[in-house]
């Protein structure tokens, strides 16, 4: 949302340049006249920001962005494309434990989701922030793999395997009798 702002604000003012270039000149040599309306405006010294406990301000060369592995392509080390990244394992004290691979389909359809350990990963720099990724298994090793099944998956199919087959009473229920 803050990205929008200011991508707002700056086009705002890049279309506001053009009237301010045809604006009425005036003689510098002559003081613009004021109003009685106006108020001499005095510039307040701007307080210098000052970071909090644990704030990240700058981002170090030994990192790199959530954004820029997601939807990241993983390769094997011959260079061949394995799949993609669709997601990212978070512990809860905010360690990534693993990454989330697309591996097979077309266009996103018949894609299988496979979970890899972080450590598995390699991550060779290929620019400021990027990385290339490099998982030493094969295309069709990670397709024989089982599926990964996220936590969401798994309560779904713990209650569809919970409710009774069509005709048949609840737990706790009688058999109707006619």
């Amino acid at each position: 949302m803050l990205v929008h702002k200011r991508e707002l604000i700056l086009v705002g003012l890049l279309m506001a340049a053009p009237l301010a270039g045809q604006a009425q000149t005036t003689d510098p040599a002559v003081p613009p006249a004021t109003t009685e309306t106006e108020a001499p405006t005095a510039m307040a010294p701007a307080e210098e920001a000052q970071p909090i406990d644990g704030q990240i301000v700058m981002q170090s060369q030994e990192t790199v962005l959530a954004r820029d592995l997601l939807g990241a392509r993983v390769d094997n080390p011959a260079n061949e494309k394995v799949g993609d990244i669709n997601n990212l394992i978070v512990n809860l004290d905010g360690t990534i434990e693993g990454v989330v691979i697309g591996v097979g389909g077309f266009l996103g359809m018949g894609e299988k989701d496979v979970a890899i350990e972080m450590a598995t990963l390699s991550m060779q720099e290929t620019a400021p922030g990027r990385v290339r990724l490099i998982l030493a298994s094969t295309r069709e090793e990670l397709e024989a793999a089982p599926a990964f099944q996220s936590l969401y998956l798994q309560q779904l199919e713990a209650e569809t395997a919970a409710q009774p087959e069509p005709g048949q009473p609840m737990p706790g229920q009688s058999t109707p009798t006619n």
